[in-house]
């Protein structure tokens, strides 16, 4: 959208005429050349070469660890342990990997070599976001955890991932 002020548009709370213009209408008065009402007008504002700041785009990774983050809340609501244990260390890995602005979060086995060689030292994570990342890896691989542990892990991935209420 353009907006112009002068020339023949509409008069708004006072002597300044003002017109705001689609792109396309723009186009067709722009071809009348001198017979346009527009002849006289100054563009104020051009959406078409005005650049607003824009945040930056979220990491894909980030968006895959939040949505993993919501489905494990989901089923642990629903009395189930094991899936939502197996999606909160998906939500920790693809977390911690978008930290590193990498493509992919490392597999569960490789991830304990990864994170101190690796996220710490880059300052990726912090040490304690690294044990958080640890305990994950262990508690995934319980055969049973009793719900505390679970509901723990929740709320600490939660503020880990970006997750916390709004």
């Amino acid at each position: 959208m353009t907006v112009f002020v002068g020339g023949g548009g509409v008069r708004m709370g006072g002597d300044i005429p003002v017109a705001l213009l689609d792109p396309r209408t723009l186009r067709s008065l722009q071809r009348l050349g001198a017979a346009s009402p527009l002849k006289d007008a100054q563009p104020y504002y051009d959406a078409a070469t005005t650049v607003e700041a824009e945040e930056p785009p979220v990491p894909r990774l980030l968006l895959k660890a939040q949505e993993k983050f919501r489905a494990a809340e989901l089923l642990l609501e629903q009395g189930m342990t094991n899936v939502p244990l197996e999606l909160l260390l998906e939500a920790v890995l693809n977390t911690a990997a978008a930290r590193g602005n990498l493509e992919r979060a490392p597999k569960a086995a490789q991830a304990g070599v990864w994170v101190y060689a690796e996220a710490v030292p880059n300052g990726w994570l912090a040490y304690e976001e690294a044990a958080l990342v640890m305990r994950s890896i262990a508690l995934a691989q319980a055969l049973e955890l009793p719900t505390s542990l679970l509901e723990q892990l929740l709320e600490d991935v939660r503020g880990f991932a970006g997750m916390g209420v709004a």
